[in-house]
Formats: C-alpha cells, structure tokens, sequence
C-alpha cells in the first residue's frame, strides 16, 4: 500500500561542545530552535545554522535538522 508523506514540523539543532570529560570526550549540548518552517530549503536552514554557530559561546559539534511528517494511507 502506497502511503502519503506529508511534512508538519522541523526544528534545528545546534550540538556544541562545552568541554571535555575526565576521558577527554567532548562534553555535547544540544541548542534547539523550533517551528522551523517544513517547506524551507535545507541550505536556508543550513545557512541560518551557521549564522548562529557563530554567535554561541562554544564550538558547534554538529547542524542538524529534525523533521517531523505525518503518515498515511495513500489512495
């Protein structure tokens, strides 16, 4: 049965590293910004990420980005 994928969400994730642990792995916090648009092109997203990244007080580990869609049947 085929099934219909419609976006309703996505949300942007900074992962910065706010140190080290006693093993010397980095220590990772989680920045989220939500209500994303769905329909915005990832490099919009992306570039948006990077404008950020730069105004936090830590390294940016990681950029990504969480979409959330809704399922169903299709016809």
């Amino acid at each position: 049965m085929p099934v219909v994928v419609t976006p309703v969400d996505s949300s942007l994730r900074l992962q910065v590293q706010t140190g080290v642990d006693a093993k010397g792995n980095p220590v990772i916090v989680n920045r989220n910004f939500n209500r994303v648009k769905p329909e915005a092109a990832d490099q919009d997203v992306f570039d948006v990420a990077q404008a950020l990244g730069g105004l936090q007080m830590h390294t940016v580990y990681a950029i990504q980005r969480v979409m959330e869609s809704s399922l169903a049947p299709g016809a």
